[in-house]
């Protein structure tokens, strides 16, 4: 596990993080986070990975509530880390 800070953005589509959020997870990156991108598959991913932003599919159709219930599940990696809708 890294010892740089973590950023995890979630959207529903990868259009979303490309196009949108790009720049600012660029930044992040840039500044020395590791960045995690979370989406829906799409032909956007490919952008984000090609300038080393770590991308992991996620069906967010589903309700915050279950998501969380995921992320606390993921074998510890989100350990520590708090869930909260930018909405």
């Amino acid at each position: 596990m890294s010892t740089r800070p973590v950023v995890v953005h979630l959207t529903t589509t990868d259009i979303s993080l490309e196009l949108l959020l790009g720049p600012q997870l660029r930044a992040f990156r840039d500044a020395g986070y590791d960045v995690i991108a979370m989406s829906a598959p799409g032909p956007f991913v490919a952008a984000l990975e090609a300038d080393g932003i770590r991308q992991e599919h996620a069906d967010v159709t589903e309700r915050i509530a279950e998501l969380r219930v995921e992320v606390s599940a993921a074998d510890g990696e989100f350990a520590g880390f708090e869930l909260r809708p930018t909405q």
